[in-house]
């Protein structure tokens, strides 16, 4: 590293902390966002928040969850990375399954981003 870029990564470093946040701390979310971007879709992520809360779920409560998501949510936004995923696509498929008139679908899948 020339001195030059030695200087701006101080200087940045300095603007970050200026700003309330840790640089280190920032460093550490930032590799491990690299390393799991493609990694970690919003399907893996929601059948794995499932396979954690199922246990206290009813089983016809656990089938329900994930047929809500396999039907309304996966085919749109599952292969999607979850760290790429905005808010207006999350409401837009619910809004899909509200405008189609399955309201207590539509809340239950707003439930289930909840993760």
């Amino acid at each position: 590293m020339t001195l030059a870029k030695a200087r701006e990564a101080r200087t940045k470093a300095r603007e970050v902390l200026r700003e309330g946040i840790d640089p280190g701390e920032q460093r550490k979310i930032e590799k491990i966002t690299r390393k799991y971007r493609d990694v970690v879709s919003f399907e893996a992520v929601a059948r794995e928040w499932r396979r954690e809360l199922s246990p206290a779920w009813t089983a016809s409560t656990a089938r329900r969850n994930i047929r809500v998501l396999e039907r309304c949510a996966f085919p749109w936004i599952g292969s999607r990375p979850l760290a790429e995923l905005t808010a207006p696509e999350l409401l837009a498929c619910i809004r899909r399954v509200r405008d189609a008139g399955h309201m207590d679908t539509a809340h239950r899948l707003r439930e289930c981003h909840e993760f």
